[in-house]
């Protein structure tokens, strides 16, 4: 699957299938990306490549340790990778190959915006799991859905 920025300048892709995704609730996510939530997936690094355009890449770093990456040219969120893990956090809105993942997992539901009433399927967490339930969850193992 192959996604990129607004303007084209950063191009990437994403080997395997996209079959679960999360949402996170937080303010930060929703100030991230002017929305309810994020919509991303997480996968191994082995599994993304930059095909263009990574040192066009910016990153905005708050005290916290929260990251946003972006397209300096357009402003477009792009993948980056999960602090030090193995892992890269893909918001599935640049993907350019159409996919359809189940939301399986949303994050920091006690933060939704008072305005966002949808109905949550999945796992439901007022906050962060532990990193290992989050991504059993989000890549078919453990736990019951709800």
């Amino acid at each position: 699957m192959v996604g990129r920025c607004l303007c084209g300048r950063v191009r990437y892709e994403v080997s395997g299938s996209v079959d679960r995704a999360y949402q996170c609730h937080c303010s930060l996510c929703r100030k991230q990306g002017s929305s309810a939530s994020s919509f991303a997936t997480i996968v191994a690094a082995a599994d993304f490549r930059w095909l263009q355009g990574e040192q066009g890449v910016t990153r905005f770093r708050k005290r916290s340790g929260f990251s946003s990456y972006f397209c300096s040219n357009c402003g477009a969120t792009v993948p980056n990778q999960l602090r030090t893990n193995p892992l890269v956090w893909i918001p599935l809105g640049g993907l350019e190959t159409s996919v359809s993942p189940r939301v399986v997992v949303h994050l920091y539901a006690d933060s939704r915006a008072p305005w966002d009433t949808d109905q949550l399927a999945g796992r439901v967490y007022a906050e962060m799991p532990g990193l290992d339930e989050f991504m059993a969850l989000l890549h078919g193992g453990g736990g019951q859905e709800r």
